[in-house]
Parts: C-alpha cells; structure tokens; sequence
C-alpha cells in the first residue's frame, strides 16, 4: 500500500467517523428517539445491500418499525433523504405484517417477548435489524442501541450482517461499542 492510499484510507474513516458522530451529537441535544432516528438514517448509509433486497434499481430504502413507535416525528426528519442514491422511506408494521419491501427493521420494545421468533424467520434476508432491546445484537440482531449515561451507543453483530448478505463499513464497525461475531 503506498502513501497516498494510506492517508485516502485514514481520510475516508475520520470523515465516516465525524459524520456520523456530529450527527448524533447534533442531535443529542433532543430526544433520545430523535437520537436514534439519526443513527437510523446513517446506519442504512453505512451498510451495503444486495441488488435482491430491492425491487428495482429506483426502489426506495425503506425503514420500518416493526411493532409500537416510540419515535413519534423524529422519523420525518430523515424521511425522504437520500441514501446510496434511493430516497428514505419509512413505514410502520404491526406484529405478523410482512417484511418484504423492508431494508432496515426497528423492532420496537413492544416486540421484546416475540424477538427471537422474529430474528429467527429473517435471519437471512437482507434485511438490517436495530433495536433497543437489551442483548439484542448478542441475541442475534445485526445493531443493539444501548444508553450509556446520556448517550446512544450501538453494538453489531457482524455474524448476523452476514447471514443476512449485508456488510457494513469499516468505519462503522470502528465506532461500535463492541463487535459481536456469533449468530448464537
């Protein structure tokens, strides 16, 4: 590796990083969903999907909630926002509705008796699953958001990404917490 690839490498993750983290810091200021509602959005812009997750190249990226939403208006902000070229869509599903259409799926609180059930019927689509429930990732979900002190934090599960044919960045997995490497 030369000189130059060297610093566009250490370059591409100190911007990756600083989006991310003034993004969130931006928005710490606000509720702890608006907070998450960011990490949502920069999350899908971290993450690559194959052509199968969508149906047709001019396909939106589609966020779902999937149960109860906590986020109340937070989601409009990053509604409609363009990511790896697709607009952000948001949609809201109740417990049984499917998934298809879905790239990222919030499981609610409201889901926590039902969640290994859930993870266990996606496992491998490409679908990105993020949630708050505790040990969510170690349980198998590929993001679990975690308060630490008055901070968002997240954990991935990268065995979980892979099972579902999705990779993240490089720079993301520098910002986890932790990473986990076991589907469990």
């Amino acid at each position: 590796m030369n000189y130059f690839s060297t610093i566009r490498n250490f370059l591409g993750s100190a911007l990756a990083a600083l989006l991310l983290c003034c993004n969130v810091q931006a928005a710490e200021h606000a509720g702890e969903y608006e907070v998450k509602a960011v990490y949502l959005y920069n999350f899908a812009r971290f993450f690559e999907w194959p052509g199968s997750a969508f149906t047709d190249d001019d396909a939106e990226l589609s966020v779902c909630i999937y149960g109860e939403d906590p986020f109340g208006s937070a989601l409009n902000r990053i509604a409609g926002k363009l990511v790896r070229g697709r607009p952000l869509g948001v949609t809201h599903l109740r417990r049984g509705e499917a998934l298809a259409g879905c790239q990222v799926v919030y499981v609610s609180d409201s889901e926590q008796l039902y969640v290994q059930q859930l993870l266990a019927e996606v496992r491998k689509q490409p679908l990105l699953t993020v949630s708050d429930i505790p040990n969510f990732a170690r349980n198998g979900g590929v993001i679990g958001l975690k308060q630490v002190g008055n901070k968002v934090r997240f954990e991935i599960n990268t065995a979980a990404a892979s099972a579902a044919t999705l990779e993240a960045s490089s720079q993301l997995l520098k910002l986890a917490t932790s990473v986990i490497d076991s589907t469990q």
